[in-house]
């Protein structure tokens, strides 16, 4: 205590105060100095006193006009603020509607980071006018014993730090937030997918583009990887023709809760969603199937090419290096390959395979070729 002589002496500035003498004469200095209405008002026999033999005289009661508060007041005010906020954001679920009104365009990427989605949770927790910020921040003043001014106020927000294991917390307890955003994104490339096939048909130039990119491993895949290459490709030249103003799909618009500088980060995603889409409309498994067909014939005229033009040109060759220029790295102008450049591995172990059992060199049997394509066209 300080004194016996006072008549509030069982009066305390704090709990901590009532530890022992010491503690209540430094905690009541403390509160004189930094909340001296409420000293005043409640221990006013106290305030008089360290009035009187502590400042001389000098009071600090007009709030507005009190200096810094001590570093470590703040401190333990800010960890009592987020300890508070902590225990208020509980784990539920919310829907696309309450995240698009507090969260709207403040997504900068995707998948969003960890201090964008705190902060939606953030709005999500003071979504209520009983659980507002200004009222937990309030509320944190008065348990830190600290004055309730704009000034402290301030003070008290701008020492907050939400650091990365925080973020993680609040995330954890926000899965709602996070499926709001995927239902939402979701929702809004959905939107943007063109009806059917746009304006693309089987017969579009597209498939051309198509064809040259993904010929080269066209043996290596099955029906459903070509399909996808396919349809990439598809999107890769209309991404061009877009700058144009000549592209048959529709641009895309990022949703409400994503900024416009979101949208590198959405293409990805986006393109997984339009390649989808693509492969499943009747339209194009036409146009697959036609792709396929033209394969083989490409693949026949070059078999009957190589035929024509052994006698000039192969009958210098070995089995294997005829083989080898016909479907391995075709690179050079004497070579047989389909296009400059694209090798079939498959076809050219075929043809070593072959041409090690044939009586006559380079003289391929029909059936065995149409009978080899089949087996190793997409399935």
């Amino acid at each position: 205590m300080l004194t016996n002589e006072h008549d509030d002496s069982n009066c305390f500035a704090s709990e901590y105060a009532k530890e022992n003498p010491a503690e209540d004469w430094a905690e009541t200095i403390a509160t004189y100095r930094y909340n001296g209405l409420n000293l005043k008002n409640s221990c006013p026999s106290k305030y008089n006193y360290i009035k009187d033999n502590v400042f001389n005289g000098a009071e600090y009661t007009d709030l507005n006009s009190c200096s810094e508060l001590p570093k470590e007041k703040l401190q333990v005010a800010s960890k009592m603020f987020l300890d508070e906020l902590q225990n208020g954001i509980n784990l539920k679920k919310y829907s696309e509607d309450e995240v698009l009104q507090k969260c709207a365009h403040q997504f900068t990427r995707y998948p969003p980071i960890p201090s964008e989605m705190a902060s939606c949770s953030l709005s999500m927790r003071f979504s209520e006018e009983s659980s507002s910020v200004d009222s937990l921040v309030k509320k944190t003043l008065l348990a830190s014993q600290i004055p309730v001014t704009e000034k402290n106020i301030n003070d008290l927000l701008s020492s907050i730090k939400v650091n990365q294991e925080l973020e993680k917390k609040i995330l954890e307890n926000t899965k709602g937030i996070s499926e709001a955003i995927e239902k939402s994104l979701s929702s809004s490339i959905q939107n943007s997918l063109p009806i059917g096939m746009g304006k693309v048909t089987k017969d579009d130039p597209y498939w051309w583009a198509g064809d040259f990119k993904c010929d080269q491993k066209l043996m290596e895949m099955n029906k459903k990887e070509l399909s996808n290459c396919l349809a990439k490709v598809m999107l890769d030249e209309d991404s061009i023709k877009q700058d144009y103003h000549a592209g048959k799909f529709p641009t895309y618009k990022v949703g409400t809760l994503f900024s416009d500088e979101a949208i590198e980060s959405i293409k990805k995603l986006r393109e997984q969603k339009l390649v989808q889409h693509l492969v499943e409309q009747p339209e194009f498994e036409e146009g697959l199937e036609k792709n396929i067909s033209r394969f083989k014939v490409s693949l026949s005229l070059h078999q009957y090419l190589v035929s024509d033009t052994v006698s000039t040109l192969g009958k210098n060759l070995s089995p294997k290096e005829f083989c080898e220029k016909s479907y391995g790295v075709a690179t050079d102008t004497f070579g047989f390959g389909i296009d400059a450049g694209t090798s079939f591995p498959k076809i050219q172990k075929w043809c070593e395979k072959i041409e090690a059992t044939q009586p006559t060199r380079f003289k391929i049997n029909p059936k065995d070729w149409d009978l080899m394509i089949e087996t190793m066209l997409p399935k």
